[in-house]
């Protein structure tokens, strides 16, 4: 399990709008600035949730996770809402993995909710007055690598008392977690 940290957020965040920019750029002419702004957040939408699953280290879940984001974007290529709604679905799309894989109280997942619209609304800011891809694509993905800083579930967790059931409830899960590595 690797913990997340605001500065490997912020790294993949960079890397991912250098990506993002030069894809658009490059394909926009050809398909459309629409149909490559679509495509482009469904790219970082895939690549944010990879990047939680593998800050979580849980493999229980993968499967859905990966057919749920499958899923989703087969909907919404189907019915091609506007830009503003694919942002939005996919935004929720990866907070709900993130509150699921990493939270373990409500206000945890709230404040992420929360934090997941200031990224959006950032980007759509940036966006706005700077009329760069890459900027925006900056500002969703370096408030997002805020997210690192919300309590994480092994933080939050209550401390067991240090006797016999606190033993055997530490030896069972981690016999859960081997398990669950195993499958």
């Amino acid at each position: 399990m690797n913990a997340p940290s605001f500065w490997r957020g912020a790294g993949i965040g960079l890397v991912l709008s250098g990506i993002g920019a030069i894809g658009y750029s490059a394909f926009a002419p050809m398909l459309g600035a629409g149909v490559v702004l679509r495509a482009v957040s469904v790219l970082i939408a895939a690549v944010l949730v990879a990047v939680q699953m593998g800050e979580s280290g849980a493999r229980i879940g993968r499967l859905v996770v990966a057919l749920a984001l499958v899923a989703t974007a087969s909907v919404l290529v189907l019915f091609d809402p506007p830009l503003s709604l694919w942002l939005v679905v996919l935004t929720m799309q990866v907070w709900l993995v993130r509150s699921l894989y990493r939270y373990r109280t409500l206000g945890s997942a709230l404040l992420d909710a929360g934090l997941s619209a200031i990224a959006l609304a950032a980007a759509i800011a940036s966006a706005r007055h700077s009329h760069s891809v890459f900027l925006a694509l900056w500002s969703y993905c370096l408030v997002q690598a805020l997210s690192a800083l919300i309590g994480t579930a092994r933080e939050e967790t209550a401390a067991v008392p240090e006797d016999d059931f606190g033993q055997a409830h530490r030896v069972a899960e981690s016999a859960l977690r081997r398990l669950a590595a195993r499958a």
